[in-house]
């Protein structure tokens, strides 16, 4: 956004343009109209992913006061701090980054509302996006986690960690069940809970890839840094 910096940058995009990128991606020479068709036959396996990941309509309510406050408490902290860690970007603002910029951000409506609700947010996205090369200063002393940021963490155990337990539990049952078989893309559903309603999502094998990449790491880690970290 011009009036955050004085410098302009691109546009939010225009209804239909996810349809629309589909199809550029998958045919850059053809013309628009044929992208948007192109595009159309390639979104369509997506069509039902949100509510998969349980945002049915029964959870329409709760998806967005979880999502509302994470911008409120996002915003909080962005309000204070360039970045997550002080003021330079780390692993943590590239990961966080990418649905907020692509699922958000870029769509008209959500983009208009986190640009309304939270402009820091909206700041942030934009240059860790366009303009990376400011986010170079200092961390926080000592590793220090902002106290700003600790609302956005508690939010993300308490409605993420329930879900990655029970995929452990249902995972490990599975495999179990099915010695030597590959382990599918998803196994079946699970409740999960958000904003005190429950809902049902697809449990994702995936998920406790990612988690397993962090314990990986922390096993690496010497007695010392390992202790450190976790004391």
């Amino acid at each position: 956004m011009a009036g955050h910096t004085g410098h302009a940058l691109p546009l939010a995009p225009q209804p239909g343009l996810a349809v629309a990128q589909f199809g550029a991606l998958n045919a850059p020479q053809a013309t628009p109209e044929e992208q948007l068709l192109i595009g159309a036959r390639r979104a369509a396996p997506f069509a039902a992913a949100a509510e998969l990941l349980g945002a049915t309509p029964d959870m329409e309510a709760a998806v967005e006061a979880s999502y509302e406050q994470l911008l409120k408490e996002l915003d909080t902290h962005l309000a204070q701090h360039p970045a997550l860690l002080g003021a330079a970007a780390t692993l943590g603002d590239f990961g966080l980054i990418g649905p907020l910029y692509a699922h958000l951000w870029r769509d008209p409506a959500s983009g208009e509302l986190m640009r309304r609700l939270a402009p820091h947010v909206a700041r942030w996205v934009e240059q860790l996006q366009f303009r990376p090369s400011g986010l170079h200063g200092e961390l926080l002393p000592d590793d220090a986690i902002p106290e700003t940021l600790k609302p956005v963490l508690r939010r993300m155990a308490r409605e993420q960690l329930p879900v990655l337990v029970d995929s452990a539990h249902l995972v490990r049952q599975w495999m179990t069940d099915h010695p030597g078989q590959p382990l599918p893309r998803t196994l079946g559903q699970h409740r999960f809970t958000l904003e005190g309603c429950t809902g049902e999502r697809i449990v994702r094998p995936y998920s406790l890839w990612m988690l397993q990449r962090v314990r990986d790491h922390l096993a690496s880690l010497s007695k010392a840094d390992h202790h450190r970290l976790t004391s």
